[in-house]
């Protein structure tokens, strides 16, 4: 079951990109996000390998409102670049329940590694999930409002 353009979700999307910033997470009294609150600030993809300069993959969120935002509910999905997001478990990262950021505040979310090259990631990670891995090359990740696959392609 995939959604369809008419269904109200929040979608953001990513191009892969590379470095890491300062990372911070802080709960308190969360509310629903306007739909410019939250961004995806940075992607990395190929943590591990080969060419990879992290040993990580990581996605890293950004806050921009002026309340705390609850993440309950919500996915991190990963597709191919031509491919339909979610298109299985393995690329579709679910919130914990609790999981919140602080107005103005960065969420990194440490993803699934393909070997062992690369550095640590230069900060330490709010929530860490091996199940997750994208490609070094190209893709697309999106936040969405929605714990279950998206399951279109949005390319």
């Amino acid at each position: 079951m995939g959604v369809s353009v008419g269904t109200a979700v929040l979608i953001f999307l990513a191009i892969f990109a590379a470095l890491n910033s300062n990372v911070l997470a802080a709960p308190d009294s969360p509310q629903a996000p306007l739909s410019n609150d939250l961004r995806l600030s940075q992607v990395y993809g190929g943590g591990g390998g080969s060419t990879g300069y992290y040993l990580n993959d990581y996605v890293e969120l950004f806050n921009a409102g002026a309340s705390p935002v609850s993440l309950d509910g919500w996915s991190i999905q990963y597709g191919s670049s031509t491919g339909n997001f979610a298109s299985s478990a393995t690329n579709l990262y679910a919130f914990p329940g609790g999981t919140t950021i602080g107005s103005g505040q960065y969420l990194l979310v440490q993803l699934g590694s393909v070997g062992t090259g690369g550095l640590p990631l230069p900060s330490t990670p709010d929530l860490v999930t091996t199940n997750l891995n994208m490609s070094a090359s190209s893709g697309k990740v999106a936040l969405a409002n929605i714990a279950t696959a998206l399951n279109v392609a949005l390319h």
